[in-house]
């Protein structure tokens, strides 16, 4: 899976869902419970382009 233009990793930590991914600057995560996974991912693009 990819966030922006990076591989991202989707973790499911029982009640959470974690969104990660590395730039050459920053390391970003992403999380949210009780949230559907297309918008914890619309969420981490939306910070992926933020950092672009």
């Amino acid at each position: 899976m990819t966030v922006g233009d990076q591989n991202a990793t989707l973790r499911n930590l029982g009640t959470e869902l974690r969104v990660s991914w590395t730039t050459s600057n920053a390391r970003y995560s992403v999380a949210g419970s009780g949230i559907a996974k297309s918008t914890l991912l619309d969420v981490a693009d939306s910070v992926a382009r933020t950092d672009s």
